[in-house]
């Protein structure tokens, strides 16, 4: 059966398939210390102002999520820090639109965010700001991204974090 299909139509499909399928991978980087956990403000300028996030971003080319969270949280925190496990892993689309610089096209924005437990090497260091240590208590009544509520519910949880940071003191 020969092919109907025109090169042209498959060529618009696949743009828009990859419009709709692009998805960013991101770690973040959870760390507790003595009952609190290091969060931040999001930037003025960024998608989601307003809201607090563990420190984290964009997955580089042959990075682990491991290593990308422990490269995020030094750069943004000034932290060094060493992982202790992976907390979940979540898929989560923002159905707000985000523009691409090389094009004037939006998207909806796709996220599959590994969240990884870490340990400062030396948690009484300075931090950058603007993140700073929050107790864990405080830490419910904060203002999160829907894409980490799944996480916050596991670290109101006294079994979860003693899970991962149990030794810690």
């Amino acid at each position: 059966m020969p092919d109907t299909t025109s090169w042209v139509p498959q060529v618009v499909y696949l743009k828009v398939m990859d419009l709709k399928s692009r998805m960013e991978h991101v770690a973040i980087a959870v760390l507790w210390h003595e009952g609190a956990f290091l969060v931040g403000p999001r930037a003025a300028d960024d998608f989601l102002t307003g809201f607090w996030e563990f420190p984290g971003g964009k997955i580089h080319g042959e990075e682990t999520p491991s290593i990308a969270a422990v490269r995020e949280c030094k750069e943004e925190t000034g932290l060094d820090t060493v992982v202790i496990g992976l907390c979940s892993e979540t898929v989560h689309c923002y159905s707000s639109t985000i523009h691409e610089s090389e094009q004037s096209s939006t998207r909806p924005l796709e996220l599959h965010l590994s969240f990884i437990a870490c340990r400062a090497l030396n948690p009484s260091a300075p931090i950058n700001p603007p993140f700073r240590w929050v107790s864990s208590e405080r830490l419910s009544s904060m203002k999160f991204p829907a894409a980490n509520q799944a996480l916050l519910g596991q670290l109101a949880r006294i079994d979860f974090v003693e899970k991962f940071w149990g030794a810690d003191s």
